[in-house]
């Protein structure tokens, strides 16, 4: 399995928890976990994170990747060997 992140800029860290943020106003956001629970953050209070950190935990966390790949804020890309060098071979 391959994690393509459409959005990186989405993921955000808010009370040392990794979710996404889907709505965004001048001051505050709508922040959600992993577990799809939901808070309205200052924008001051969310973190940005690094993209490695962001693949790590996709990996790591079923419940938030299933929620970023509902909102379509990353792709999941699966193949076999030759398939996939194939994908990589046209795309590059």
């Amino acid at each position: 399995m391959k994690i393509l992140i459409n959005q990186p800029g989405s993921f955000k860290k808010y009370k040392n928890k990794i979710g996404i943020v889907l709505y965004t106003s001048d001051v505050y956001s709508d922040f959600y976990d992993s577990k799809g629970d939901f808070a309205n953050a200052k924008n001051t209070d969310l973190v940005d994170i690094d993209y490695e950190t962001i693949l790590k935990e996709l990996n790591r966390n079923d419940d938030l990747r299933e929620l970023a790949y509902h909102y379509e804020l990353i792709d999941i890309v699966t193949f076999d060997t030759a398939g996939y060098l194939n994908y990589i071979n046209i795309h590059n």
